[in-house]
């Protein structure tokens, strides 16, 4: 998430949330917008102005300083005029808590299921820069989604990201994956294949004894419920969540559908269907961005 705030209303309130932030180990990327004067309510100096009330010099107070002093590790300065550079910035602040999240989490694997892409987006740097972020945490695989369709010539620089970073790209193939002596089997369903051919043999082919997954960007296709565990994504949660109801919208213009998030028993399947962490046309309401962690347990 990201938190806007003024100098003066930092130094008055602000500053206090961004202790308790570091207190609770909480991780955000927090703006403060330093014009030096108190915008909001008359232009007054304020305690990193050097200047009293009355226009006398006095101590100025760092807000650079003060946020290294109560323990925020990354402080980073940047010229607001700087469109370029604050853009630039702002999106590494951002991937960089991601980042965080991803490696405190400790994988084993990674699973990427489509949508890492979209028209609107062109500048993959961001991308990029969580690939580079996390590119010896854990073996990554992924496949692609709807959006990656959209635009071919995007989608080759992605592919070039996954080779760049040693992302393993699953559409449409399998591997069997060694840990700790066990071997699981790991499919790939890409999203060009889901537009061609929704009834490919390759979708029912389960390893008769090993415990398998599928990467498959969307959940609707329950009929894949031949695989023991299936991860989707695609729904974003139903963008805008009801409590006790879900989500309202489908990607497919239906309302409430029927896999808009979480865990769901399919026969003898188990399904998760990530809420995901991309932005979409409606913003999201109710609707936190998540990075799943699943656990696999050996039978007793």
């Amino acid at each position: 998430w990201v938190a806007v705030i003024g100098d003066s209303t930092f130094l008055h309130t602000g500053v206090n949330s961004l202790m308790n932030m570091m207190y609770n180990n909480s991780t955000g990327t927090v703006m403060i917008l330093d014009n030096s004067i108190t915008g909001m309510t008359g232009h007054q100096d304020h305690a990193a102005t050097g200047k009293t009330l009355q226009g006398d010099p006095t101590y100025a107070i760092s807000i650079p300083d003060l946020c290294r002093a109560i323990g925020v590790k990354n402080v980073v300065e940047v010229n607001a005029f700087d469109i370029k550079e604050l853009e630039k910035v702002v999106k590494e602040e951002v991937a960089k808590e991601l980042i965080d999240t991803i490696n405190n989490m400790n994988p084993d694997i990674i699973f990427i299921t489509g949508d890492s892409i979209d028209k609107y987006h062109s500048d993959l740097s961001p991308l990029e820069f969580l690939f580079e972020g996390i590119q010896n945490t854990a073996p990554i695989f992924a496949v692609s989604g709807n959006h990656e369709c959209d635009d071919p010539a995007l989608y080759s620089q992605l592919l070039e990201l996954y080779d760049k970073y040693g992302i393993t790209d699953l559409d449409d193939t399998e591997i069997i994956w060694s840990f700790n002596g066990a071997s699981i089997q790991i499919k790939g369903l890409g999203a060009f294949q889901n537009k061609i051919n929704w009834d490919n043999d390759f979708m029912t082919d389960k390893h008769p004894e090993l415990f398998s997954i599928i990467l498959n960007h969307y959940p609707q296709l329950n009929r894949l419920a031949y695989y023991d565990l299936i991860l989707s994504g695609h729904i974003r949660g139903g963008v805008i969540r009801i409590p006790f109801i879900g989500g309202i919208l489908g990607n497919d213009g239906e309302f409430f559908p029927e896999y808009d998030g979480g865990r769901y028993n399919l026969l003898n399947s188990t399904m998760y269907v990530s809420k995901g962490i991309g932005d979409t046309v409606i913003p999201r309401v109710n609707n936190r961005p998540e990075v799943v962690c699943i656990t696999l347990k050996h039978k007793e």
